[in-house]
């Protein structure tokens, strides 16, 4: 509703087409640009199940940037932004968001292409602190959570915790606990607007930079809070 004509994500499949430049080239060097250009006509000619309406906008990166940017700013202004305020905007997700900078793609690359021991010894870690969690959460009253089969953070329902506290809002309740326990979290409004029918009361904790005896710690002040 917010953002309409777009597509849903999860029903549309899509692909981006990344360029590198050779080694002491740049991608707006002619030659480079050239064998671009002829990429993306192979895909234009070949990707027979492509709508008329991916092909079209199909273009290579140099050009694209200049059209996405104007775009951008086009429907900022639209929304009522002052047309420089969105051109600061669209200079700053630019360099802070869109563009993954040199090191970190190369950091990528290392990731991949090195020893994978790390990995799995990371997902242990990471293994060990969801049960923690997830287990502890369980043992709150008011409080529940399924165990998630992957990422790094849980989205406990809290609706009957807060009812005991006789406390009105999400909002109240984060700030509350916050003062009460020092423990610190997101809550479902921080997501978007909760949908019609939705009338659960959700909060995010995450275990991603905390170890298990910081997680033992907090969830058990928030425990000891919700149980006084």
């Amino acid at each position: 509703d917010k953002f309409p004509g777009t597509k849903n994500p999860m029903e549309d499949a899509g692909v981006t087409l990344v360029y590198q430049a050779p080694e002491g080239k740049t991608l707006t060097d002619p030659e480079v640009a050239a064998a671009v250009d002829e990429s993306i006509a192979a895909v234009k000619d070949n990707v027979t199940a492509m709508t008329d309406e991916a092909r079209d906008p199909l273009t290579g990166p140099v050009a694209a940037n200049d059209a996405q940017t104007d775009l951008l700013i086009g429907q900022e202004t639209e929304m009522g932004l002052p047309k420089e305020v969105a051109e600061a905007i669209s200079l700053m997700n630019t360099n802070d968001e869109s563009c993954t900078n040199q090191y970190v793609q190369w950091a990528g690359i290392a990731a991949l292409r090195g020893p994978q021991g790390p990995v799995g010894q990371m997902l242990e870690v990471l293994r060990k602190r969801r049960d923690a969690t997830c287990r502890l959460i369980n043992e709150i009253p008011g409080m529940s959570v399924a165990t998630p089969g992957s990422t790094f953070y849980v989205f406990p329902d809290v609706t009957e915790a807060i009812e005991a506290k006789g406390i009105a809002t999400l909002a109240d309740f984060s700030t509350e606990a916050l003062h009460a326990t020092g423990v610190s979290f997101c809550t479902r409004e921080h997501f978007g607007s909760p949908q019609p029918g939705e009338d659960r009361s959700y909060i995010r904790l995450a275990y991603s930079g905390i170890d298990e005896a910081a997680i033992t710690t907090g969830l058990g002040r928030l425990k000891e809070w919700i149980e006084a």
